[in-house]
């Protein structure tokens, strides 16, 4: 069989053709890649991953690790999956991020952890000026479930962990809030002597219940105020905190 000449430069050139979308896309993931790892190293977290695969709209961050500029090791998590990706003014929406279920074992003590969802988070451009400046926001986020086991023994859970933030725009405060469908702590681990005789006095060995928080945060003085904070215990009570903090800028 023979092939002419300008039969192979035809496929040649098909095949250069069909690989430019890809190059493109390769290129888009490792943008928008890059520039979250700025917006987090912006506010002192550094972030890595050993590989990214997916399109532009969709792609996944393998093997990603945080380390906060405190701390002397970095923070293994696995997978990162972003979704909905789409530029927006020099930098990025995602629609939904989310991590993959996570185990940590250390010191016989194991801290379980569903996959972390959070909606409607925004990446800004590199620059960018505002009332949040360079920092990352998000609308939304759940956890359906944690537990922290000490030995075979369950030490804490919380389940139907639910947060919510409004950004602030034309001058008013972002307002956030959290809840928990319900908590299970078990005080007989407690180790302190001092602390187990004030739990065995007050016969709370097991304690269930749920918690809610509220607050708002003027980003242009530091203004926080948490305007709820309710630690709900059942056939207990509900124990109620506020406060108030100024100077908490970026």
């Amino acid at each position: 069989m023979t092939i002419r000449r300008s039969t192979l430069n035809k496929l040649a050139f098909s095949t250069f053709l069909l690989t430019l979308p890809l190059n493109a896309a390769l290129a888009q993931d490792a943008a928008v890649a890059d520039r979250l790892k700025a917006a987090l190293a912006a506010q002192g977290v550094d972030i890595s991953w050993t590989g990214v695969t997916g399109d532009a709209s969709s792609m996944v961050l393998q093997g990603v690790a945080f380390k906060p500029a405190a701390e002397k090791e970095a923070f293994k998590i696995g997978d990162v999956t972003l979704e909905g990706v789409t530029e927006a003014n020099g930098g990025y929406e995602i629609e939904t991020v989310s991590t993959a279920a996570f185990r940590h074992s250390e010191d016989g003590v194991t801290v379980d952890l569903s996959p972390f969802i959070i909606h409607g988070m925004t990446v800004p451009a590199d620059g960018a000026t505002g009332p949040l400046g360079s920092m990352m926001m998000y609308k939304s986020a759940e956890l359906d479930n944690m537990t922290v086991k000490v030995a075979d023994k369950t030490a804490f859970s919380m389940d139907g962990l639910a947060i919510e933030i409004t950004p602030p725009a034309d001058g008013k405060a972002m307002e956030f809030s959290g809840t928990t469908e319900k908590f299970n702590a078990d005080l007989t681990l407690v180790e302190d002597p001092k602390s187990k005789d004030v739990i065995n006095a007050l016969g709370y060995q097991n304690i269930t219940g749920n918690l809610e928080m509220k607050g708002t945060w003027q980003p242009a003085d530091g203004k926080m105020e948490l305007s709820k904070y309710d630690i709900s215990v059942d056939n207990a009570g509900t124990l109620g905190m506020t406060f108030g903090l100024g100077g908490y800028t970026l």
